[in-house]
């Protein structure tokens, strides 16, 4: 027998064959000798005789030739049936051979292709010649699935002619198969992502460069080892359930869980498990992709965080609005009480118990003052009229006074950095912030135990402002207010700025304390954050941007200078009451005073009045016009008159930050304060 075949180097056997017997074997043949003639590539033709001895019914050579071919090979006969297929075509096509054997070509290939692929084989067993795979073939050719799926392949035909009966040796290729499979290696190898697998007794068997780099194993430390050496002690009941969802065809999809580290670190994780099945269908083992979320899991607490302190902002506008209304109407009222107070106390000459009461109404109008300032720190509705300090000042100044409030049990400790730097706020309101912050502290030590206010310059950068929503990078002064007392659940921690809330007894705490301190902090550009642990202690961190401006000291002796004046001061105010108040105040020190309900009339009376005078105090929101108006137009007819504003709500008309040359006189005032304002303010303007 002679064959033309495009092998070359490999041994090709003889087949006998007869009758009926041919279209019924598989993979057995008797092999005989036979004389093989290959064409080489360029051409030639060249010969090689193979003298082979029967082997009876050791088939062995054949499968050795055969059975181990990763390209599927096909005998057909001279009317296109499939007289022998090897067993490769079941990963190709998805058929057993048992499935093709007897059956037409034509199954293994797409319908429109048929009539294509017809032409050719009638034309090659006109004229027998070898073809060699993606050379001689002029297309590229397709295969069909089972399924019906299709797919690029490479063909190769060979003549063979067997007792006179003409056959064509046809080996396939699927080239896109190939191709993929190394695209597919090559994405494992460079993949970001952890990708191994392993088989149904959980032994690794594959493990790329990411799991390398990720876990901190090379694959020939971990491969033929078991998968729960990934597993944290309190997961490993994880690997036994996942392997035995696997083995019964299930699926495990982004699966957010944690994996250990080859030095101990634990990761946070999103794993996707999916069953491996060989060509039967049969299931064999799991593939494995696994992706690091430790920076996301960070990243989603960060959005929570944020989201959780814009609503708390939210709200905390809502509430503010309602606060500084109120505050602004509670003032005036609170200032006629107690100046009224202090005028009829200065009447009743030696009545003693009448003078008693008036004092107690006095302290309790004073303690409503108070009330309403921190209802609009809170609300971030006060005007802040900062100064420049240095933050160790601040402390200082209120040392005493937080030694006494704190009582004996409770330790005070200072920790004040050197050469701190400046910072610009509203010396009062941070006076008012360490007070509250310690007064807390203290609360929470009813036992006793220590309280720490250190201060120290620290660098805010792009990496730290993920941590401070809604400060920029620069320069801080650091300000922290520690104690060793019974610590706060992060339930707590999560409501300590909201107003009205407070873990106190009933009638013990208002709530309104730390709001007026979250206030204060954010009005003046900075940030404040809690860290509690129950039993540990809790440590309020406050940060605040610094300033390159100098702080302005006070002359010697300005504290005890005579109050008393003879300008002219012109008043005003919508309210009778309060208008009348500055009257009499301001009267009985000496001052010629001229009283007017509104802008308009204001105005009218400094352009038919002659005489100078000296001092505009005026209300910042007036009825027809607002303070600023009436000041801009009364200082058009007199350029020299100094102007000072009152009122207990000036935030949305002057801003949240009085500019240079604005002075704020603040609701409810007394006549102490009253009077040194105007003092301060008729000085500078001579």
């Amino acid at each position: 027998m002679q064959v033309k075949a495009n092998f070359v180097g490999v041994r090709v056997v003889r087949l006998s064959n007869e009758g009926d017997r041919l279209y019924g074997c598989r993979r057995h043949f008797d092999v005989a000798d036979l004389h093989l003639v290959g064409g080489g590539r360029d051409g030639s033709e060249r010969e090689d005789h193979v003298e082979i001895a029967s082997l009876g019914d050791d088939q062995s050579m054949f499968d050795a030739v055969f059975s181990v071919s990763h390209d599927v090979v096909v005998l057909v006969d001279d009317s296109a049936r499939i007289v022998f297929t090897n067993v490769a075509v079941t990963t190709l096509f998805g058929y057993t051979p048992e499935e093709l054997v007897g059956r037409p070509l034509e199954i293994l290939i797409p319908t429109d292709r048929r009539e294509l692929y017809g032409e050719q084989f009638r034309q090659f067993f006109e004229a027998p010649q070898a073809s060699f795979m993606g050379v001689d073939l002029e297309v590229k050719l397709a295969g069909r699935h089972q399924d019906g799926t299709e797919f690029v392949v490479d063909v190769g035909l060979a003549p063979a002619t067997i007792h006179g009966r003409h056959f064509a040796v046809v080996f396939v290729r699927d080239i896109l198969g190939r191709q993929r499979g190394r695209e597919l290696a090559s994405i494992v190898t460079s993949s970001e992502d952890v990708i191994i697998s392993f088989d149904l007794e959980g032994i690794l068997t594959s493990w790329n460069f990411a799991a390398e780099r990720i876990y901190g194993y090379e694959a020939s430390e971990v491969v033929g080892r078991h998968l729960s050496l990934l597993a944290p002690p309190d997961r490993l009941d994880e690997i036994a359930e996942m392997i035995t969802r696997i083995v019964r065809g299930g699926q495990i999809q982004h699966y957010k869980t944690q994996r250990l580290r080859n030095d101990g670190t634990v990761l946070d994780v999103s794993v996707t498990v999916l069953p491996i099945r060989d060509a039967s269908g049969e299931i064999n083992g799991a593939s494995g992709i696994s992706r690091d979320i430790t920076q996301q899991l960070v990243a989603e607490r960060e959005k929570r965080m944020l989201t959780t302190r814009l609503n708390q902002s939210e709200r905390l506008e809502s509430l503010g609005k309602l606060a500084g209304g109120i505050a602004h109407d509670f003032n005036n009222l609170l200032m006629v009480i107690v100046n009224y107070v202090n005028f009829a106390s200065d009447e009743l000459d030696d009545k003693e118990a009448a003078r008693a009461d008036l004092g107690q109404i006095h302290a309790a109008a004073e303690r409503a003052g108070k009330l309403t300032h921190q209802l609009l720190a809170f609300a971030g509705r006060k005007v802040l009229q900062p100064a420049v300090v240095n933050l160790n000042d601040v402390v200082t100044g209120v040392e005493q006074l937080l030694s006494r409030t704190i009582g004996e049990q409770v330790e005070f400790v200072t920790a004040l950095s050197a050469d701190l730097w400046l910072v610009e706020a509203d010396p009062g309101q941070l006076e008012q912030v360490l007070v509250n912050l310690a007064v807390n502290a203290r609360d929470a030590m009813p036992e006793g135990g220590v309280i720490t206010i250190d201060t120290e310059n620290v660098e805010i950068g792009d990496g730290d402002v993920k941590i401070h929503p809604g400060l920029t990078p620069g320069r801080y002064v650091r300000f922290r207010v520690s104690d060793t007392g019974c610590g706060m659940e992060q339930d707590v921690l999560d409501h300590v700025f909201e107003p009205f809330f407070t873990t106190k007894p009933h009638g013990e705490g208002t709530g309104l304390g730390l709001p007026m301190v979250f206030g204060i902090v954010t009005q003046a550009g900075g940030d404040i954050q809690f860290y509690s642990e129950p039993g540990v202690g809790t440590t309020c961190r406050v940060l605040l941007p610094t300033t390159d401006r100098t702080a302005f000291v006070h002359p010697a002796g300005a504290e005890s200078r005579h109050l008393r004046g003879t300008e002219t001061v012109l008043v005003v105010e919508d309210e009778d009451a309060i208008r009348e108040v500055a009257r009499r105040i301001l009267s009985r020190h000496g001052y010629e005073v001229l009283t007017s309900a509104n802008g308009p009339e204001a105005i009218a009376l400094v352009e038919t009045r002659g005489g100078t005078i000296d001092l505009l105090l005026t209300d910042v929101i007036l009825p027809q016009m607002l303070g600023k108006e009436v000041a801009a137009r009364i200082q058009a007819l007199r350029p020299s008159l100094a102007v000072l504003y009152m009122s207990g709500y000036a935030q949305p008309v002057l801003g949240s930050t009085l500019g240079d040359g604005i002075t704020l006189l603040e609701k409810p005032f007394s006549e102490q304060l009253l009077l040194t304002k105007v003092r301060d303010v008729l000085d500078n303007a001579h």
